[in-house]
């Protein structure tokens, strides 16, 4: 009685160890999961910023993108625009593009 009784409580520590090494196990390929989401999410953020502000990032490949977002344009409209004595270049080619049509 006391051998059956120390070999169920054998068996029950080995099936409570390989319950919590199973939960371990869980356990690490949650976070692995929840960081590799994280990564992917941040790398998205990354991207999306580079766009923005108009850096040239380079595919998988790594060829460089063209580098034409609405953004770059409008900037150097607007260098053009404002710059030192752009308005007055402005309104001539306004008048001028007036005076063809006429």
């Amino acid at each position: 009685e006391t051998r059956s009784r120390s070999t169920l409580t054998q068996k029950t520590n080995q099936l409570q160890n390989t319950m919590a090494d199973e939960a371990a196990a869980l356990e690490e390929k949650a976070r692995l999961e929840a960081e590799a989401r994280r990564q992917k999410i941040l790398d998205g953020a990354g991207n999306r910023m580079d766009l923005v502000t108009g850096i040239q990032s380079k595919d998988d490949d790594g060829a460089e993108k063209p580098k034409s977002s609405s953004s770059s344009r409008l900037a150097a409209m607007r260098r053009r625009r404002f710059k030192k004595g752009g308005a007055a270049k402005k309104e001539e080619t306004a008048s001028t593009t007036e005076s063809t049509e006429a």
